[in-house]
């Protein structure tokens, strides 16, 4: 077999705003870091780097950076404020956002119980192939089109919202697969055939749906260009 090679990107962002709010530019480079080695002081570099470039091509005036929330970008937070004291480091606002529903979340009823069971159905489409290809052929007779399962990103609760809305778009199909294959060995494992069997999951699924769709907005717009930290705090 031919060998691959993982290509890695990593790059900035600068919004430079006019000083009545109304009009924004925006800028940005990303680089191929393949094989660098990705610390803080890296970050620190392309920070400064950034910044050299807005003061003196753009002549912004650098009021706050926002980095990653990894270890990488904790490090060159805690030394941008050595380094500039004048300037605000913040994490990511947006990640930030989806903790905060993360905490909250585990302690709702059925919330956690529902999550591990949609969770299960995609999963195991997702490592059986020929089980996906028996789903697919389901969707077209029913809906004359497939629908994807694609595994949520973790924390990204808009992105479990989209997850989830599958599975329910699906449940005829799902329901339908778990009687017309039940005989083969390679058939379903036992907690994502009880999650497809039961009644009681898809109303409770349609709840964990209602309450993650508005918190699809929110971190929607706390990723979006035009994000101020007056709609983070509203």
């Amino acid at each position: 077999m031919p060998s691959s090679t993982v290509i890695c990107h990593s790059g900035f962002v600068a919004v430079i705003r006019t000083e009545n709010g109304t009009e924004n530019h925006i800028f940005g480079k990303i680089e191929n870091v393949t094989g660098v080695s990705y610390t803080g002081d890296y970050v620190i570099e392309q920070v400064e780097s950034a910044l050299a470039i807005m003061r003196t091509e753009h002549n912004g005036i650098i009021q706050a950076v926002t980095c990653d929330s990894d270890g990488a970008h904790r490090k060159a937070r805690t030394d941008l404020k050595t380094l500039h004291p004048e300037i605000i480091s913040l994490p990511c606002s947006a990640h930030q956002i989806n903790l905060i529903f993360q905490e909250v979340l585990k302690f709702l009823p059925k919330f956690p119980a529902i999550c591990k069971c949609a969770l299960s159905i995609i999963s195991w489409f997702g490592v059986s192939n020929q089980s996906l290809r028996r789903l697919f052929k389901l969707h077209e007779v029913l809906y004359s089109k497939s629908i994807s399962l694609p595994r949520p990103t973790h924390t990204r609760w808009y992105s479990y919202h989209f997850s989830f809305l599958n599975v329910q778009k699906s449940s005829m199909a799902l329901q339908s697969y778990a009687v017309k294959f039940r005989d083969n060995e390679d058939y379903l494992p036992g907690d994502t055939k009880a999650a497809i069997g039961s009644s009681k999951f898809w109303d409770s699924l349609k709840d964990v749906l209602a309450l993650l769709r508005p918190l699809v907005d929110a971190p929607a717009k706390a990723e979006s260009v035009d994000c101020t930290l007056a709609d983070i705090g509203v």
